[in-house]
Formats: structure tokens, sequence, C-alpha cells
């Protein structure tokens, strides 16, 4: 009678891929060649976590066979990480809700990783100074920034304005607990942002007829702009449509 091992190799593998990303790793321990296969790179490029109350010692293996999409939303992170001077090859990376203190710890030095970001998902986190800066290292790969709902400071957000160029989707919706993006950092954003923006959501920041009209001009490649719950008047409408 035939047995899950006596499976060939290439079917074996295509059973794994349908496995989580925590069941990979219990693989490695059925016999010598379940971990040669559960170690193929295949298996590790998409890794969903979230809800899931996750080691670092798990993440950085992850990291290092090569993972390039991570979902960790409304994850708890345990531990520390040693990833040294690391640099992970992830391309797609949702952070969303890691707003505790030991969370954003940990974030710090997970983000610190991260050299090669094309698409960043971080809703209603707590962004530090550090955090900001770890993201404008991937300035030239990253194209879609969304941090709805996240509380971030004027030097931070500015930072990061400043140095992610490559934006091509930005949603800055709510933040600063639904507060919005304050007068003189719109100034510097419809100043300062990526001119290759095609998507943009500014709702409930206290933007001005004359910050859209600077923004347009700016950015003529846009395609999509909420601003729900703005300052805007039907000047703005009237630039919009031009």
């Amino acid at each position: 009678m035939l047995t899950f091992q006596d499976l060939p190799d290439e079917l074996l593998l295509k059973i794994l891929s349908f496995s989580e990303t925590k069941d990979l790793i219990g693989c490695g321990q059925v016999s010598k060649r379940i971990r040669r296969i559960s170690h193929d790179g295949t298996l590790w490029v998409i890794a969903n976590l979230e809800k899931k109350i996750v080691e670092t010692e798990l993440l950085e293996i992850i990291l290092r066979k090569g993972c390039r999409i991570l979902n960790l939303s409304c994850s708890e992170i345990m531990g520390s990480f040693s990833l040294n001077e690391f640099k992970s090859q992830i391309r797609v990376l949702n952070l969303s809700s890691s707003d505790e203190e030991t969370f954003a710890f940990v974030l710090e030095d997970f983000l610190s990783s991260c050299f090669s970001l094309r698409h960043l998902i971080m809703e209603g986190v707590y962004l530090t100074p550090q955090m900001a800066s770890s993201i404008c290292k991937n300035g030239k790969t990253l194209q879609i920034l969304n941090l709805k709902s996240s509380y971030l400071d004027f030097i931070s957000s500015r930072a990061i304005i400043k140095g992610c160029q490559g934006l091509k989707e930005i949603d800055l919706a709510h933040v600063n607990e639904t507060n919005g993006l304050q007068s003189d950092d719109l100034e510097f954003l419809v100043q300062n942002i990526s001119p290759n923006v095609e998507k943009l959501n500014l709702s409930s920041s206290q933007i001005t007829d004359e910050d859209v009209e600077t923004l347009l001009l700016r950015c003529n490649k846009i395609t999509a702009l909420s601003l729900e719950a703005t300052w805007i008047t039907d000047d703005s409408l009237t630039n919009i449509c031009q």
C-alpha cells in the first residue's frame, strides 16, 4: 500500500504548496526527503500569517528562504530579531494594525531589513521616525504605500514624501486619529510629492483649494483623487474637471 512518502517529488511539492507556513516548518521533521522538498524556494514566495501569533524565529526563517509576499496584518509578533545586516527579498508587505508598543519596537528592526519593497500596507500603525527612515530606503522601488488611519509626525511624513519619489499610489486617509494631515504638512506634500502619482487619498485632511491647484499642476497623471471630508470648495472641483 502506497504511503505519503512513496509519492514522487513533483506531487509532494504540489501537495505541500497548499500547506500553511507553520505547517511547512513541521514538515521538515518528517524525514530528510520531505525536509528537502519543503525547503523548495517556490513554497516560500508567499507567506500569510494574518491574525497569528508569530515568533520572530519563524519570521527569520521565512525571510531567509526568500519570501517575496508577506502578510502580518493583525498579527502579534513575539521575541526579537537577530537580522543584523540581512537584506530581505520582500516585495509586498502588510503590517497593518500593529500599534502595540512592543510590536512597534519589533517593526523597526523588521523594516530595517527591507530595501526593495514595491507595495507596503501599514494601516492603523503608530509610525516612528525610524520606521519612516526604513521606508525611505525603499524609495526607488516603492510604488504603493498605504498608511490609512496611521499616526505619523510631521518629520516622518515629510521624510517619506521627499524620499519616495517612485510612488504611484498613496493612501493617507484619516491619519493622525482621523484628523488628517495639517495645513503645513499638506503644503509640503503638494510641492514635493512624486509627480508620477496616479492614485491619492487625502480624506479628512485640511487641504485647501490652493493646495489642490498646486497638486494637480505637479501631478498630471492622477486618475483617482479622494478628498472626502476636506475643506475644498467648488473652485477645486473646477480645477479637477479641467
